[in-house]
């Protein structure tokens, strides 16, 4: 996989949490199951409900995400941008679970994509990979709670009104949820 990767990303991905803790053979043996993949412009790395088989990590370029469909529109509907550095998709690898955003290259994209099995394979034998992942997961899945919290409480008024006012509101806190999962990529 580096050789597919341009030099001057090299010390960008080894110097990535995921890889920067493990022995060089171990972490000889992870890039090795990758795979380098490029995105133009304009181009999709994932859509939303797709099933979750691979993580990345955006070594070049800009990523944005997001979600079709909103408490005001069935228009897509921006989440976040996703800066070099970031592990994107990587709850679906772990989980199994489907893409819960649309992923799209803002500008031209390098990535390294990590394959299901092996992500789980290193996270089983690699104990700061493991722990920064859950710190991430973790960091993730609070903001959730919170955000979920205070629409159980009411700190976030909900759209009234009948079956559609309902609708909106699960809308809402599908995407306000995705959002605070998207806050600390």
């Amino acid at each position: 996989a580096l050789a597919s990767v341009p030099g001057h990303l090299i010390p960008v991905l080894t110097a990535h949490p995921l890889f920067s803790g493990l022995p060089a053979l171990v972490r000889a043996a992870f890039i090795r199951d990758c795979e380098a993949c490029e995105l133009a412009a304009g181009e999709a790395l994932m859509h939303q409900y797709d099933e979750g088989h691979s993580s990345f990590i955006l070594l070049d370029g800009r990523l944005r995400a997001e979600v079709v469909g909103s408490e005001r529109t069935d228009q897509h509907e921006v989440l976040g941008h996703i800066e070099p550095g970031a592990l994107v998709g990587e709850m679906g690898a772990v989980s199994g679970e489907s893409r819960s955003a649309s992923v799209y290259a803002e500008t031209p994209c390098v990535l390294l994509e990590i394959p299901r099995h092996v992500l789980r394979s290193v996270l089983a034998d690699a104990g700061p990979a493991a722990r920064h992942l859950a710190v991430l997961l973790g960091r993730r899945i609070g903001r959730a709670d919170r955000v979920l919290y205070d629409l159980a409480l009411g700190r976030v008024p909900a759209p009234a009104g009948g079956a559609g006012g309902v609708r909106r509101m699960l809308a809402r806190v599908f995407e306000r949820f995705v959002r605070s999962r998207l806050h600390d990529p």
